[in-house]
């Protein structure tokens, strides 16, 4: 069995695609329930948001192949492709960097982005290869719903959290109504297996939301 046939027999240039939920829980899902809080304006859930997006799209941070021991870092500490990662868990380190100072919202994106994938790799501890050959199976929030509300639950109690320690007294009580949006966004297709979600795919997942483009 060809051990690097998942990035193409390309392990040292091709990215990993068993590393992340995708953009429609990195980006939009963390945008929606950073507004929903009620203590963060536009700029800085798009900030939020945005950070936690780049984890994945930065190649500093970026999961690939764990070829070399900063890679395997990377996997481990910034993705949750680790032996003790639990799901629902987050990290104290990132969580400490997150909350230095009088904000930080780039560290708040990591840490929640490294929360999120507590849940997307459950039961993937590799820091070498994630999810090999189950490809983009684990990245649909519609391959286990339960899981993703979950994630989302577990999001939505962070963001409060870091609003409690910085802003105080600005939340907001959650609605019934929006836990139903989340719901049905974690319902919709993100695609086949084997690709990482479309445009089309992305556009049907935002208007459940009811978010502006990134």
């Amino acid at each position: 069995m060809n051990s690097f046939a998942y990035v193409s027999n390309n392990p040292q240039n091709a990215k990993d695609p068993s590393g992340l939920y995708e953009i429609d829980v990195h980006y939009y899902l963390t945008y929606f329930l950073a507004k929903k809080t009620g203590c963060f304006t536009d700029a800085e859930a798009r900030l939020i948001a945005d950070a936690n997006q780049a984890t994945d799209e930065n190649p500093e941070t970026a999961p690939v192949a764990g070829t070399n021991a900063r890679q395997r870092w990377v996997n481990a500490h910034l993705h949750a492709l680790d032996p003790n990662a639990r799901e629902g868990v987050g990290s104290p380190e990132l969580w400490q960097q997150a909350i230095a100072g009088r904000t930080n919202y780039v560290g708040l994106g990591r840490d929640i982005h490294y929360l999120q994938d507590t849940y997307a790799h459950a039961g993937y501890d590799s820091d070498v290869y994630g999810h090999g050959f189950d490809i983009h199976y684990p990245d649909k929030t519609n391959s286990d719903v339960e899981k993703s509300v979950r994630m989302a639950v577990s999001t939505w109690y962070s963001l409060r959290e870091y609003a409690k320690a910085k802003k105080c007294d600005c939340l907001q009580d959650w609605e019934d109504a929006s836990w139903s949006q989340v719901r049905r966004f974690a319902q919709a297709s993100g695609g086949p297996d084997w690709r990482e979600i479309n445009f089309d795919e992305l556009e049907v997942k935002r208007k459940i939301l009811d978010v502006p483009r990134r």
